[in-house]
């Protein structure tokens, strides 16, 4: 996950399928920070006749050294925990 100051998100999942097939899913959002909640929104519109899950709400937790991204249910993995990296 890395966001931006701009207010931009990138959300990259690396997978390996049941057959052993590795691929990345990556997904761009705009987010805000209010108090320690991050309310994330899609960066390009859902189409009007898709089908799209709702985008991801998130926490940010010791004082910015970690953050929390919760799916609706149904997403294979309904939490996300991250933490900062060293650069």
């Amino acid at each position: 996950m890395s966001l931006d100051q701009a207010g931009g998100a990138v959300i990259s999942e690396d997978w390996i399928d049941e057959g052993g097939t590795h691929f990345t899913r990556t997904f761009l959002y705009i987010y805000t920070i209010k108090n320690s909640n991050i309310t994330f929104d899609y960066a390009i519109p859902c189409g009007i006749n898709a089908n799209c899950a709702p985008p991801p709400t998130g926490c940010v937790l010791d004082n910015g050294l970690h953050v929390q991204v919760v799916y609706s249910p149904g997403y294979v993995f309904q939490t996300y925990n991250y933490r900062v990296a060293n650069p």
